[in-house]
């Protein structure tokens, strides 16, 4: 998938109360409670609503899965785990994109998993790749945060 795609699918199941495919805007700015402090998430939208958890969820999906799944070299991106080249696999957009969020959160498939498959490379050049990346998003982070910063 190209960026532009990834950037509308990520982090963005369809709304659970309602089934809609692209997840709702709430103007809403208070929320039922059972009892004092006890809610479903969502207390009142100057603190959190499900509209800016949604695309929290969009950018943080973005910003860490996809940098890593783009920044090795070696780990080609597929769903199959059974190949002899290594493999990342991003299984909430890929093998279980099917399977509701929630469902797929309870048995620990989040929107930042990555699932790594080694191929028969040489394991230092596996581990060398992997190191790279993570050195690469490490990199954008502090820039991003100098960027913040400055700001």
């Amino acid at each position: 998938m190209r960026f532009s795609t990834i950037a509308i699918r990520a982090g963005q199941p369809p709304d659970p109360t309602t089934g809609a495919i692209s997840f709702p805007i709430y103007q809403t700015s208070t929320y039922v409670q059972e009892e004092p402090a006890k809610h479903k998430g969502f207390s009142y939208s100057r603190t959190e609503n499900p509209t800016r958890k949604a695309l929290e969820e969009n950018i943080a999906a973005l910003e860490g899965a996809f940098q890593f799944a783009n920044a090795v070299r070696l780990f080609s991106l597929g769903e199959s785990l059974g190949t002899v080249f290594s493999l990342v696999n991003h299984p909430a957009r890929m093998t279980h994109a099917s399977i509701p969020k929630d469902v797929r959160e309870k048995t620990g498939i989040t929107d930042g998993l990555l699932r790594l498959s080694g191929g028969c490379e040489d394991v230092n050049d596996l581990i060398e790749d992997l190191q790279q990346a993570i050195e690469a998003i490490k990199m954008v982070d502090r820039e991003k945060n100098r960027k913040e910063i400055s700001i």
